[in-house]
């Protein structure tokens, strides 16, 4: 009995430090992410304020734009879908 008791107590010994490790390193880890999202919070003052972004130069279209280039705004089919959109979004006469 007496020796079963001897290598409970020698495992514990052995697998203190590896927890004491694993703890350590999980406080680490802890500690680098919470520095990271300070960081990354600080970096909103280098935000852009835009309207779009683009991959390759300047944007196509200004901020203000009526239409793509694609699309003819003069069409039946172009007008019928404009009236529409304000029929749906126009608040009931009270």
């Amino acid at each position: 009995m007496r020796s079963k008791q001897n290598t409970s107590v020698k495992r514990a010994a052995q697998t203190a430090p590896v927890i004491a490790l694993r703890f350590l390193g999980l406080l680490g880890f802890s500690l680098i992410a919470v520095l990271w999202l300070a960081k990354s919070t600080f970096a909103a003052d280098k935000i852009i304020a835009s309207h779009g972004i683009s991959s390759f130069g300047e944007l196509k279209y200004p901020a203000d734009m009526a239409h793509f280039d694609y699309v003819n705004p003069q069409t039946a089919y172009t007008k019928a879908l404009i009236a529409a959109a304000f029929q749906m979004t126009a608040k009931p006469a009270a």
